[in-house]
């Protein structure tokens, strides 16, 4: 049993069209590596929650290219990203959230701890 959980593919992916950017994205939900280090980065020891830090690291994290699978951006984007429309963003980051469990019940969770 352990072969076969360990050998599943289970990282969910979805193709986002964005009309604004007249484009399609990738969004590939994170690993739980990348999940538990997008948390820890992003919610201080009050357990706020930097959503001006988070919201573009997520976007680096899982938006790739639908074609060659690459991310489509870089740490150094980050201002980039957050100079964005922000009903876009917010678009990606709930598609992104969902894919990797980070529903409002697991940030409460991991704030919590």
């Amino acid at each position: 049993m352990r072969e076969k959980i360990l050998a599943v593919k289970d990282i969910k992916e979805k193709v986002v069209h964005i009309d604004e950017w007249e484009t399609e994205v990738l969004i590939r939900g994170l690993n739980g590596a990348k999940r538990a280090r997008l948390l820890q980065n992003n919610i201080d020891k009050q357990g706020a929650i930097n959503f001006e830090r988070m919201y573009p690291e997520l976007l680096i994290l899982t938006v790739h290219d639908p074609e060659s699978k690459e991310p489509v951006f870089q740490p150094e984007d980050r201002d980039a990203l957050n100079a964005k429309n922000g009903g876009v963003i917010e678009k990606l980051v709930q598609v992104a959230m969902t894919l990797s469990g980070l529903d409002a019940q697991a940030v409460e969770s991991a704030v919590k701890n």
